[in-house]
């Protein structure tokens, strides 16, 4: 993927890793661990599509509309099942997902490089 290389990997999945750490530490129960997983993984598919679609529109000569429609569609998708899935799990702390997944998305702004 030609986008991976604008995310510092390293200090992006660290940092990613402090609200979960935070998060599991607070609750001390399992199937919250196993939620917030699902976000974070989610997330990270998420962001990682996100860029990848962006990057198409900002350079649009040669990719056809389809392309980018799809990656945003399986965005929003994988967005969606990883929030609903992580909502089954944590029953009725349905807050927790959406607020780790906001966390994320500042994570994500602080640790993109630079051109």
């Amino acid at each position: 993927m030609q986008s991976a290389p604008k995310i510092n990997w390293t200090k992006y999945l660290i940092i990613g890793a402090v609200p979960y750490i935070i998060t599991a530490a607070i609750f001390h129960n399992s199937d919250i661990a196993i939620g917030l997983l699902i976000v974070y993984a989610g997330t990270i598919a998420n962001q990682l599509l996100l860029v990848r679609g962006v990057k198409l529109i900002l350079n649009a000569t040669g990719h056809n509309k389809t392309e980018i429609m799809i990656i945003f569609l399986i965005k929003m998708a994988i967005l969606f099942l990883a929030l609903s899935l992580s909502v089954h799990f944590m029953g009725n702390k349905v807050i927790l997902p959406l607020l780790f997944y906001i966390a994320q998305i500042f994570i994500l702004i602080f640790n993109i490089k630079k051109e």
